[in-house]
Formats: structure tokens, sequence, C-alpha cells
């Protein structure tokens, strides 16, 4: 903590907050906590230890330091109706997070949630989860399908001996992609390898391509601008290749004429779960009609969307697949079309958040 953060708490008022019954607690815009009273110290079984420690190195629940981060990256106040704490047992707290400057200030108060209220709602949100994974597998269907179809199409008419081998190999592997994503649908805890990013991006955007020719769809001028320094990637091939294949989708049905592709290396990251470590960081911009102002905070809320035959499931299934690989997808207004950004942690040993 800076030398005048830690006066304040010395000054009258921060033995005030020392001796509230409310959790208080400071993170600075590094994201490094600098401050936990008493109260909250016990709710969230924090030790003197982690004060001076960045929030990614798991000392604070996950939604909690979500919320946190969210307050820090936008200087908006976000609250939480009832979050899990260690003590007393089975109690809930109330969030309450703000931003000051350079501070975050979150306050946990006594949740006016009733543990079975907070029960109920536990229980609701997992059938929204299993409703949308459902909606999710239809939604993803349509890709390979459309890139079967249009397979099918040109291999028709082609002569080329050359060609319709080429063609025969996309639909086998539009079919695997198929059968697939109706495994993990059944079995949702895939086993993560290590990949090339750059060729899944090559890909995907084959099998998008394909998809648009055979709905009569000029594709997009797609630029790449690849990193060659970036390592391989640990991480769920399918899933990863299915939020790219999101993204592009709606940069296309957005009207794009262009679409560029960035890959680099953030050699610190702010991901939550990453302990400040180097991180992937993907940008996909296009030059399409962009998103309403109005829907700019809810872009990742399910069966949100800018399209009138949109199903709002793209960009809510491509976050979770972010979030299961300790990632994040960001959007960035850009004052014509859109962008939005892929953060993943870099590193082979990790293990899986849930899908």
């Amino acid at each position: 903590m800076s030398t005048a953060a830690a006066a304040d708490c010395e000054a009258p008022a921060g033995r005030l907050v020392a001796h509230l019954a409310a959790g208080v607690l400071v993170v600075d815009q590094q994201h490094v906590l600098r401050f936990a009273n008493p109260a909250a110290c016990e709710m969230l079984a924090l030790k003197a230890a982690d004060i001076g420690r960045p929030l990614a190195a798991g000392r604070l629940p996950p939604p909690l330091a979500e919320v946190i981060a969210r307050t820090s990256d936008c200087g908006r106040e976000h609250w939480l109706d009832a979050l899990p704490v260690a003590a007393p047992p089975g109690f809930a707290a109330g969030v309450h997070a703000a931003c000051d400057g350079e501070w975050v200030i979150v306050e946990l108060y006594p949740s006016t949630v009733s543990a079975e209220e907070r029960q109920s709602r536990e229980r609701w949100a997992r059938l929204e989860a299993d409703a949308l994974v459902f909606q999710g597998l239809c939604h993803d269907l349509r890709n390979p399908l459309g890139s079967l179809r249009g397979a099918a199409q040109l291999l028709e008419h082609e002569g080329d001996e050359y060609r319709r081998r080429e063609y025969l190999e996309l639909i086998f592997q539009q079919a695997d992609r198929i059968a697939a994503l109706i495994d993990r649908f059944g079995q949702p805890q895939v086993t993560g390898s290590t990949f090339n990013f750059h060729l899944l991006i090559d890909e995907v955007i084959t099998e998008c391509r394909a998809a648009w020719v055979s709905e009569n769809q000029p594709p997009p001028e797609i630029r790449r601008d690849y990193d060659p320094s970036l390592p391989a990637v640990s991480g769920e091939r399918p899933l990863i290749a299915q939020l790219l294949t999101h993204l592009l989708s709606n940069a296309h049905a957005a009207g794009a004429g262009q679409i560029t592709i960035t890959t680099r290396i953030a050699p610190q990251s702010r991901l939550p779960d990453n302990d400040g470590q180097s991180a992937l960081v993907l940008e996909i911009a296009d030059d399409g009609e962009g998103v309403p102002p109005a829907l700019a905070d809810k872009l990742f809320l399910p069966l949100v969307s800018g399209r009138q035959n949109g199903s709002g499931l793209g960009l809510a299934l491509s976050q979770r697949i972010a979030r299961r690989h300790r990632g994040l997808l960001e959007y960035l207004p850009r004052p014509a079309g859109a962008c939005f950004r892929l953060l993943l942690p870099l590193g082979q040993d990790r293990e899986w958040a849930e899908f």
C-alpha cells in the first residue's frame, strides 16, 4: 500500500472502518489487495499475508474477483446479491463495489437473500446452464452442416480430381466435427491438448468461407496479423474452434467487408486467475454494422442479439468457453464496426474451470 493509503488506515476514519461489522476491501488499479478490515478477513478467511498480493493469486472467491475486475475496468458500480462466505457458516454477503479514482472500494454486508432463495437461484442457474448448452449444440451444428452442404454442391460439379479430394476431405472434417460436438454434449469434460493457434485460426477461416459460399453469400476479405513468436497454446481445441467460429460468423452477419485478425503476447495479463503471467491476445476487428450502444453492456448475456434473426447464444457460449480456459472475452467499442478481444493464459499446466 502507498504511504498515503497506509496513513489513511491509521487515521480515525481508518480505525472506524476496522471496527465495522461490514467487510471492507480496497483494491488498486493493478488488482492488488491493499486493505481488508477484520470483518472482511473473517468473512473471506483472509490472512495478513494476503494483503499486498494480486487477486490472481486466488485469495478471493471467483465471483467477487470478477466483480472487482469489472468495476476497475469500466469505472462503474457493481453488485452481487448473495456471495457465500467462509464465516459465519451458511452466511451469504451482499457485495457493492465502486471505483474511487485509483482504488476499488468493496463493501460486504448481510445479504437480504435467504438461504432457501439462494439455493433456489442456484438450482435455476444450473437449469439455465443446461438449457444453454443444449441450445448451443443446436446453434453450433449449423456451421458444419452448412460446410457439408456447400462441399457436396461443389463436389457435384467439380471435374478436377485434386479439387474433388479437397472437398471430400472437407466433408470428412465437418462430419468429424459434428460427431465431436455430439460427444461433448454427452461428456462436457474434454481433455486439453497443445496445438498451433494460428493453424487453428486458418482451419476455422476455411470452414467459415465454405459455409458462406454454400449459402451464396460473398465472404469478406480476411487479413491476418500474426505474432510469429506465439508459442503453442494449451486448451480444448474443439471449444476454441467453436469460439473462433462464433466471432467470425458474427462479423460476417454484421455485413463486414473486411475482417482483421491479430495475435500477440501480453507479457503481464490482468486475468483474475493468471497471477500476472503472460497471455495470448487475439483481436478480431471488422468494418460491419457494429454493436448498438444499448447492447454493449449486455452482449455476453444469453438471448441478447442485435440482429432480428440472431439467436443471442453465440457470444454467451463464447464467453463460457473463454472462462472455461481461465480466459476472458471482451468487446472493444470502435467508431465503426466492432472488435472482440480474447485473452487466454499461456502455459500447459493448467486446471480448467467447469464448462
